[in-house]
C-alpha cells in the first residue's frame, strides 16, 4: 500500500505537465472502479462458530462505543492517532508549499515528492520493522512514534530547503508506521474477538476521517497565518498533547504485551 502512495504522486508529478490535471483525474477514477469490483468479489466472511448473526445497526455502533470507552487503552490508541493525525498531516498545505516556498525546484516535482516522501518513509520503516518487532511496551512505543511524528513536522514546516523537507517527512514516516503496526497490535490483543471487527471499523473511521479533518484545519490555519507557520505549529501541538494526555492518563504507558 505504501508503495502504491509513493509510486502514485512521484509519477502524477511527472504526467502533469505532460497529460494535464483533469485526464489524470480520470484515469484515477477509472482505476479506482477497478478496485470497487475486485471488493465486490471478494468471498464472505461467515460470522465465528456459535456467534449469532446479528444485522449491522445502531445499537451495535452504540454498543461498540461502549466497549471503548470501558477499555482505557483502547480509547488512548484511537485518540493518539487522532492528535497525531488531526494536529498534524499538513497534507492540504502541499499544493501552496510547492508553488511558494519550493518553486524553484520544479512545481510539479516538488509536489511529487512532498506527497511521496511520508510513504517513503513508511516503506523504509517496514524493511526495517525487525528492529522493535521484540517490543513489549505497546504504549510506549505508540506514545513515542506520535512525538516522533510531531518534532518530524514541525521539522518539515521549518525547513526552507526541498530535500531537508523530504527527510523530515520521511522520518514522519517511519513514526507513522511504528504507530500503525502498535495501534493495531494493542487492538487487536486488547479486544475480543466478537468485538474485534467492530473495533477495526473504529480504526478505519479514525484513520480515514483524521486526514480529513486535518486538511481543513491546516487549510484554515495556513490562511491565517501562512502555510510553514501553520505546519510548524502543527507538529508542536501533536508533540505537547500527546505528552499531556500520556501523562494524564498512565493506561497507555503501563500497557504491555
Amino acid at each position: 500500500m505504501q508503495t502504491g502512495q509513493v509510486a502514485g504522486p512521484l509519477l502524477a508529478g511527472a504526467l502533469i505537465p505532460v497529460i494535464g490535471l483533469p485526464e489524470l483525474y480520470l484515469i484515477d477514477a477509472l482505476a479506482l472502479c477497478v478496485t470497487v469490483w475486485a471488493v465486490y468479489r471478494l468471498p464472505s466472511l461467515p460470522p465465528l462458530s456459535g456467534t449469532a448473526t446479528r444485522r449491522a445497526g445502531v445499537r451495535e455502533i452504540a454498543a461498540g462505543f461502549r466497549y471503548i470507552s470501558g477499555h482505557t487503552v483502547l480509547l488512548l490508541s484511537f485518540l493518539a492517532d487522532i492528535i497525531a493525525m488531526v494536529l498534524g498531516m499538513p497534507r492540504a498545505l502541499f499544493p501552496q508549499l510547492a508553488a511558494q516556498t519550493y518553486a524553484p525546484y520544479g512545481e510539479g516535482l516538488a509536489l511529487g515528492l512532498l506527497f511521496a516522501a511520508i510513504p517513503i518513509g513508511a516503506v523504509l520503516g517496514g524493511l526495517f520493522s525487525g528492529t522493535f518487532s521484540r517490543a513489549r511496551r505497546h504504549g510506549w512505543m505508540v506514545i513515542g512514534a506520535v512525538v516522533v511524528w510531531g518534532v518530524a513536522i514541525t521539522g518539515f514546516g521549518l525547513s526552507r530547503d526541498l530535500w531537508v523537507a523530504v527527510a523530515f517527512l520521511a522520518v514522519a514516516g517511519v513514526a507513522d508506521m511504528v504507530s500503525m503496526v502498535f495501534r493495531g497490535a494493542i487492538l487487536l490483543s486488547a479486544a475480543t474477538d466478537e468485538m474485534r471487527g467492530r473495533m477495526q471499523g473504529v480504526f478505519t473511521v479514525v484513520v480515514a476521517g483524521g486526514p480529513r479533518l486535518a486538511d481543513v484545519l491546516h487549510g484554515t490555519a495556513g490562511s491565517a497565518f501562512g502555510p510553514r507557520t501553520a505546519v510548524a505549529g502543527g507538529g508542536l501541538l501533536v508533540v505537547a498533547v500527546m505528552l499531556a494526555l500520556a501523562a494524564a492518563v498512565p493506561a497507555l504507558r503501563r500497557y504491555r504485551v
